[in-house]
Parts: structure tokens; sequence; C-alpha cells
């Protein structure tokens, strides 16, 4: 897989290379030939591995459900506060988007869904989303459909007997090993589509069809959601369960600090466990816990998911029910604790669900040259989120001296 900093700077030469490629040969019907071809190579690539990456991303977090009474008093209220941590980011993401309302205005560039769905109201959800076939989503690509298949699995997996748990864990996650390595052969070809996605919206602004303005709100209603929950909601929370938020963030300022630079839960975690530790909390709940928080805890992952899928959606004509809006905050939820820990995790698995449903994904060129910014906050808030689970449940499970 290509390294962070070889990437970030393999994004800023191909950002440069298409403002000079759409301000320079916009009359070049070649260049618009070779822009066109790859888009469609990247969007053919996206959606080679999006069914497969997500099924088996959730079916591989099988393996953290194990046996044993200390294990399990810690590992139960940490996938509990997980859900509802994550449940909560993205009622706040909700919120934030219908207040700024990102698509105030269509960019007129944007082409209608492929497969002809303008409106998800009741009716048709409910129908599109139960198949009739257990193997037809797949072949489609309904992700709506492949969800619900999966939690089937999932619970009748965690529901037989351990050694065939035991079995079918290692195979989701050799499977899902496998498709790790596939996305980072596709991560290579990510900045050549970055100049070709940059370079379409600029030949459109050139012909004055394009529109910046919704794509500023939509980076406002993404900041705002994971402000508020890092700052408002996880210290309410906090506060419910008699823990001091500033004392609790000033003790994991060094990794929050690292994380945010990093870009990444897992390179901080030893930091992030040594913090927790030196805060108080009991070292086999920080040594159980932020492990696996770090693995499926994905906050902000959550809300910048269920922003981008609705803001494209919407951006592809699609007409939003409050149905269509619940739907969204599942699969956004369900994708965010089943994220792929790679690079860009919550970028690759927004464009993959976005793929699967035939959008245009011009849009996501734009986003990506400054994602890095994104990327870095997400990263920080999802990391204080895992410290206050941390916090909580060491003040919950009583293993040793209480907290703060």
């Amino acid at each position: 897989m290509i390294q962070l900093k070889k990437f970030n700077l393999l994004v800023f030469i191909a950002t440069l290379a298409a403002l000079v490629t759409g301000f320079f040969f916009n009359e070049v019907p070649f260049v618009h030939l070779m822009v066109d071809e790859v888009s469609k190579a990247t969007l053919g690539a996206l959606k080679l591995v999006s069914v497969p990456l997500i099924f088996f991303s959730i079916l591989s977090t099988i393996e953290y459900f194990k046996e044993g009474d200390i294990f399990g008093k810690i590992i139960r209220p940490t996938v509990f506060y997980t859900i509802l941590t994550t449940i909560l980011a993205t009622l706040v993401a909700l919120a934030s988007y219908l207040i700024i309302s990102p698509n105030r205005v269509i960019l007129n560039n944007v082409a209608s869904l492929d497969n002809g769905l303008k409106s998800m109201d009741s009716f048709s959800l409910s129908t599109f989303i139960i198949p009739d076939n257990m193997f037809r989503p797949f072949v489609e690509g309904n992700i709506f459909s492949v969800l619900l298949i999966t939690l089937l699995i999932y619970y009748g997996t965690i529901k037989v007997e351990r050694s065939k748990r035991e079995f079918l864990a290692n195979l989701f996650s050799s499977i899902f090993a496998v498709l790790i390595k596939i996305v980072g052969l596709i991560t290579y070809i990510l900045p050549v589509a970055i100049w070709a996605f940059v370079s379409q919206i600029i030949f459109d602004i050139r012909d004055d069809n394009y529109e910046i303005t919704p794509v500023l709100y939509y980076f406002a209603a993404v900041i705002l959601s994971n402000i508020f929950h890092a700052t408002m909601t996880l210290p309410t929370l906090l506060k419910i369960k008699g823990i001091s938020p500033i004392k609790l963030v000033k003790k994991m300022a060094p990794a929050l600090f690292l994380g945010f630079v990093s870009r990444s839960s897992s390179a901080t975690l030893p930091v992030t466990m040594d913090s927790a530790e030196k805060a108080g909390v009991n070292p086999l709940i920080a040594r159980l816990t932020l492990p696996l928080c770090a693995t499926v805890n994905m906050n902000a992952c959550a809300a910048f998911i269920f922003t981008t899928v609705t803001f494209v959606l919407e951006q592809n004509l699609v007409v939003m029910t409050p149905l269509s809006y619940l739907a969204i905050m599942g699969i956004s939820i369900i994708a965010a604790i089943g994220n792929a820990a790679v690079p860009m995790g919550c970028y690759l698995m927004a464009s993959t669900i976005l793929s699967s449903t035939g959008a245009s994904l011009n849009i996501l060129g734009v986003i990506l040259p400054i994602y890095t910014f994104i990327d870095m906050m997400e990263t920080c808030f999802n990391i204080w989120s895992d410290s206050s689970i941390t916090a909580i449940i060491d003040k919950e499970v009583k293993l040793g001296n209480d907290i703060l």
C-alpha cells in the first residue's frame, strides 16, 4: 500500500496537474477522452471491491466475540458504548445536515442515477432492501440488501458453537485481509483519479456548468457535526457518568495530538494506552478496550459517511424521505463499525457505498484534495471517543480504582 506521506504528495501533484489540464487543455478532445476513461476506470475499480469489502469488513469483527468472564465483562459494555456513541454521532450529523442544507443548490453537471431511482419512499425502499434471492444483491451491487444479509450471517455466526464460530471468524478475517491488499493496489490509481475528477470539474466550471457553493456547505456540515459531537455529546455522556471531561482531555492530550498529525488511530494506540493508564484507567481495561475501540469505534467516520452519501445522492436528484435518512444512517453506522483499517478508510467506504448506487462520483474529486484536514480531525475525535468509552467502562466495571 502506498505510504501516507507519498500519497499526500501525489495528491498535491495530481491536483496541480488537474488545474493545468482544466485551464489550458479544455479545448482538446483527446484530453476530454482521457479524463472520461480514467474516471470510468476508477469507478469500475471501486465497484469491483465495494460489495465484498463492506461484506467481509463487517464479518471480520466477529473475531472479537470471545468467551471468558473478565473478557466479556469488559467487551460487552465496549460494544454497547461503541454502538451508542456511533448512533449519537450520526444523529448529530443528520441534524447538522438538515440545518445547513448543503443541497440548497444542485450542481448542474451531476448526472442522475443510472438505475433511475429518484425517490426512496417507504414502499420502494422496503422492496429494495429485502431480496428474494441470497446472491442477487451481490451481483447487482445492492448495498442495502447486502447489509441485511451481512447482519443475518453475523447474527447466525455468533450463535453457533465455539469451534464453528472460530473457524468462520478466521475465514472472514483471512478473506478481508486479502481484500485489503487489493484495496492497497487501488490506492495507487487514486492520484490519477483525482487528476481526472478535478479536471472534469474545472471543465464544467469553465463552461458555467458548476456551482461550488454546495460543496462549501457540505464541508461546513461535516466539520460542525464532528465538533459538536466531540465538545458536547461525549462530554455530556462523561458528566452523566461522573467523569470530568476537562481532566480527561488534558490527560489524553498526547494521544489526541499524535492522532491529529498522524491520521492513524492504530499508529497512535501505544500512546493512547499509555495516556489512559497514566490517567488511572485499569491496565487490563485499557489493553482490552482501546484496541477494540481503535478498530470498531469510528464516530467521526459514521458522521462523514452519512453526510457524504446523503449529499452526493441528493446531488444526483434522489428525493430523500425520513425513511431514506434512517436507512442511510443505518448503513453509515454499520459501515463505520466495519470500516477497513486503511489510510482514508472513511473516504473509501463512502466511495464504495456510493459506487454501488450508480451515482456520479465527480463531487468526490473535489472533496479528496482537502480530505486530509477532515481525516486529521476525524482521527483525533475518534481517539477522543475511544478514551471516553474507556474511562466510562473503567468507572462502571470497577476492576480497580476509579479514574478521575
